[in-house]
């Protein structure tokens, strides 16, 4: 819709714009020109005025307009065009075969018969005209009930045509429905169905909390002035919490969906993607983000292990960092004492080892170590030890200490075991 302007031969043309391609994209060849003259002199014609478009690929078309500045007539051109009133022209060929509908078209307007005074014109429009179903594609707005059918000889079939303005912003819409048959006469037909959107919709509110989980996950709390992103179709918008970790923002429907993201020093970023919107709704989602520092967890608890000569057994020593949010690097020594870790000797000898000694456990993840026993370089008896677990990475839990004890026996557990099962009740 391009609406009134008024022209006069000792006046520069009367020029505007208009964005293409935004509710039906496609390849444009023609137009359709609509208008109604309510002001034009006694010797004037209406189709005196030139227009001349200009595509957004380059390709321009003129029309109308007085002896020699004529390139291609109006259909209402000439004599008969003297009085006020509506005009249509339809140039279906224009632009063949056919221009890209991508960008922004132009439009000039001038009165070119040199003696003609002030001709106003009210209610312009220019339709583009599209290659009819070039280019197939899903319309948010539009839907039929059925797709396919059979219809027999004399008969006919009616389909159901859903329009919904759900989410859509004011303006004009345009779509085409494409009837593909094995008609000889119209093997595809463009139905043209147009819908014009008024007013504007209720915004969406868009709302919830951010809070830090804190050390290990375990210490939660409300995050003041942290920035909330909401990045839509057309638009990137932000807020910020309040003193109570709060935000609560209204987003144009037409934006949905949108991805809600927060990003804040010393965290992991959390994101939720894919938010719909409805006119007056009111979404929740709350923001929990989690401390970007490891979390160690290791288990403190005393091992034990019970050999016979020459025998070999071991046991498995978690290293957590399931809530961290960051890597955690570890390692293990071995000291006859608690006091022994703070050297990181391995003086223990060779009854015990730790298999691997360092590692690194990574975001929400979880090392296995192997404590390895062996009683073929130890004589009957106790042995104790500490393996020193060193997660310094974790300023808060950088060391655990774990005591670890083997008790050799002179006899092999086994023997012990088959020597008790021989004894029969009966004897």
């Amino acid at each position: 819709s391009i609406g009134g302007f008024t022209v006069n031969p000792n006046d520069a043309p009367v020029t505007t714009s208009v964005p293409g391609g935004a509710t039906n994209p496609g390849s444009v060849v023609g137009f359709r020109f609509d208008g109604e003259v309510t002001t034009i002199g006694t010797n004037d014609w209406a189709s005196d005025m030139r227009m001349v478009i200009t595509s957004p690929a380059g390709p321009t078309y003129s029309v109308g307009g007085l002896g020699a500045g004529i390139v291609n007539e109006w259909d209402f051109q000439g004599g008969g065009s003297t009085n006020a009133g509506s005009y249509s022209s339809l140039h279906d060929d224009a632009f063949a075969p056919g221009t890209e509908d991508a960008g922004t078209w132009g439009f000039s307007f001038e009165h070119n018969w040199d003696d003609g005074t002030d001709m106003t014109w009210a209610g312009v429009e220019v339709t583009l005209l599209k290659q009819p179903c070039e280019s197939v594609q899903d319309i948010s707005w539009l839907s039929t009930d059925t797709t396919s059918g059979t219809i027999a000889p004399g008969g006919d079939s009616t389909i159901q045509v859903q329009v919904d303005a759900t989410g859509l912003s004011e303006g004009d819409y345009s779509a085409q429905i494409c009837v593909n048959s094995n008609a000889t006469n119209a093997s595809i037909v463009a139905v043209p169905v147009s819908l014009e959107v008024t007013g504007t919709p209720d915004p969406a509110t868009l709302n919830g909390n951010v809070r830090s989980l804190g050390y290990c996950q375990g210490n939660p709390d409300s995050f003041a002035g942290v920035e909330v992103t909401i990045t839509g179709q057309n638009n990137t918008l932000t807020t910020t919490t309040d003193a109570a970790g709060d935000y609560s923002i209204g987003v144009a429907v037409s934006e949905g969906p949108v991805n809600i993201g927060v990003d804040h020093v010393n965290h992991l970023p959390v994101s939720v993607t894919g938010v719909a919107l409805s006119p007056g709704q009111t979404i929740t989602n709350d923001m929990e983000m989690i401390l970007a520092e490891p979390c160690a967890v290791v288990d403190d608890s005393v091992m034990n292990m019970t050999l016979g000569p020459n025998e070999t057994n071991s046991l498995s020593l978690d290293i957590g960092n399931a809530d961290g949010g960051a890597t955690l690097g570890w390692s293990i020594s071995l000291a006859q004492s608690p006091q022994g870790c703070l050297s990181r000797g391995t003086s223990v000898g060779d009854w015990l080892a730790a298999v691997p000694s360092s590692g690194t456990a990574g975001i929400g993840g979880t090392d296995i170590v192997s404590m390895e026993f062996n009683s073929n370089v130890a004589t009957t008896g106790t042995y104790q030890g500490y393996a020193c677990v060193f997660t310094s990475d974790d300023s808060n839990n950088p060391l655990t200490v774990i005591e670890v004890n083997l008790e050799v026996l002179s006899v092999s557990n086994e023997i012990f075991d088959d020597r008790f099962e021989e004894i029969s009740p009966n004897r």
